[in-house]
């Protein structure tokens, strides 16, 4: 073999490699851009998560201003559903102690589920008062 020959093979090789090292370089900004935009993803979930669950609060201290206000002493306070300014809602469900829903406690008046709703992430709460 000449040595021109030798260097032509050592010419592509070059090319081959430089290829080879830029599509590595390729997948891994790909790989770290899609873990990134999930990431991004995951908080602004976290966000929808924590209003929801203030609307489910806001469904309990409901309840709870209903019962001392607006005394209900021989009958359950109603069950309630309401949109927030924010847009996001609370359903309240009301049961009575003697409920499967309740626990039997002798010192349980009523227990309270509530349902805080915001786009499509859903939080409950459920208390024994």
């Amino acid at each position: 073999m000449s040595k021109h020959m030798i260097k032509n093979k050592q010419k592509g090789s070059a090319l081959f490699f430089s290829l080879i090292i830029l599509s590595l370089l390729l997948a891994i900004v790909f790989g770290i851009s899609t873990i990134i935009f999930l990431q991004l993803q995951s908080v602004a979930r976290i966000g929808e998560s924590v209003i929801a669950l203030s609307a489910a609060d806001s469904g309990i201290e409901k309840t709870l201003y209903d019962r001392k206000f607006y005394s209900y002493p021989d009958e359950l306070p109603p069950s309630s559903s309401f949109t927030l300014p924010n847009g996001a809602s609370y359903q309240t469900i009301i049961y009575s102690p003697g409920d499967p829903e309740c626990p039997s406690d002798a010192a349980s008046w009523f227990c309270v589920k509530s349902i805080g709703v915001f786009k499509n992430t859903k939080r409950g709460l459920k208390v024994s008062l």
